[in-house]
């Protein structure tokens, strides 16, 4: 019986040992103790977007965003870069079978786009094709620029991307001759600096002595 006692006591011992002991420093007796951590409190995980189909415009919608149209092509007509660059919505995208699809990032590059149309515009027509309301033109001589196709006819495609904004532009389409360029959806499209708006300088060659 004496021997069992002690082969306890040694057991007991070993334990000790093992998982530290109490060497009479208060982390070691902390760490026998199981704590749940608290809760986490950080930011929540943001949500990976899912794209869902664009809205389809309507008769309706024609109807009530032809006065936007009309607006924006005064403004334009006027001369009014300022107040014409106030009806997109920002980032916005613009097409010109000249320069391609681009994006418009900030209220310069905006401006620049609107101060560069060479000409005015009068609204004559407004319907909705798909995700567009497609806007018909008659150009015309514009305060401050020379008009070279006054009274021809263009299409520039509008999109009203913006719930916030409802009546500002997220896209604004020239319709070439050729094929519609318009997308099914709003593409990837690089930005746009003022530069990109600025009309081509063709030197002058110098004369030879």
């Amino acid at each position: 019986m004496r021997r069992r006692a002690l082969s306890l006591v040694l057991v007991a011992g070993l334990g000790l040992s093992a998982c530290g002991g109490d060497d009479g420093s208060s982390g070691s007796r902390a760490n026998l103790n199981l704590v749940t951590p608290p809760r986490y409190v950080g930011a929540a995980p943001v949500p990976t977007p899912t794209p869902g189909a664009e809205r389809r415009m309507t008769a309706r919608d024609a109807k009530e965003l032809r006065p936007v149209l009309a607006r924006w092509a005064d403004a334009v007509r006027r001369g009014d870069a300022e107040a014409a660059a106030a009806f997109f919505s920002l980032p916005a995208i613009v097409y010109q079978p000249s320069f391609g699809a681009v994006e418009l990032r900030d209220q310069e590059v905006a401006r620049a786009f609107t101060g560069a149309l060479p000409c005015g515009a009068r609204l004559v027509d407004a319907r909705a094709q798909g995700r567009y309301i497609t806007g018909t033109f008659t150009l015309e001589t514009r305060a401050g620029s020379v008009c070279t196709t006054a009274d021809a006819k263009v299409e520039v495609g509008f999109v009203f991307g913006d719930r916030a904004h409802p009546r500002r532009f997220t896209e604004w389409w020239q319709l070439p001759e050729g094929p519609d360029p318009r997308p099914s959806q709003r593409p990837v499209v690089a930005a746009a600096s003022a530069s990109t708006f600025a009309p081509a300088v063709t030197a002058t060659p110098s004369a030879t002595p």
